[in-house]
């Protein structure tokens, strides 16, 4: 699946997005941490502490299910939804609104609006994950910043893969 990533990480697979692909994932955000930091303006230091763990639990960060006093908060309109064309695939489900944390850390998340999720995330010393960093220095949270975000996410799998296939 990662041979094709950018067909397969168009799917909107939700939690069957397989753990492994954010893994990888991780370590290649790792391995280029410097001009990813430089570029997007993270924090280095904080990226150098970053240490790849056990983690297995798929977050939303736009929550699947939205508490009834944030119903007004939306991902995507009516017009981008109709235009997504997902085949009975929903949008919530797109690699680029999911991270991989541990099962403690996504119950903490539970349900809460991206401000509060980007609040919590800001509050900690460390990272939970390199890709989590990378969504939660946006100000907002929202379908075409999630496909901003899968798509860079695509384009590093793909130079990863094509570097493999070089040597």
């Amino acid at each position: 699946c990662l041979v094709d990533s950018k067909s397969y990480l168009n799917k909107c697979l939700g939690t069957g997005y397989p753990n492994y692909i954010f893994y990888k994932l991780e370590y290649i955000l790792w391995k280029d941490r410097v001009g990813i930091c430089e570029e997007k303006g993270l924090n280095l230091e904080k990226w150098n502490k970053f240490r790849l763990i056990a983690k297995n639990s798929v977050e939303h960060i736009f929550p699947q299910h939205q508490k009834e006093e944030n119903k007004h908060i939306h991902y995507l309109s009516e017009e981008e939804l109709t235009d997504c064309n997902l085949n009975e695939q929903h949008p919530i489900d797109d690699f680029g609104n999911l991270v991989l944390i541990s099962p403690g850390m996504n119950s903490e998340y539970s349900n809460m609006p991206y401000k509060q999720k980007k609040g919590k995330y800001d509050s900690k010393t460390e990272i939970d994950s390199l890709k989590s960093d990378l969504i939660f220095k946006n100000g907002d949270w929202n379908w075409k910043l999630a496909q901003e975000h899968k798509n860079e996410m695509i384009v590093l799998l793909e130079k990863y893969i094509n570097k493999l296939k070089t040597k």
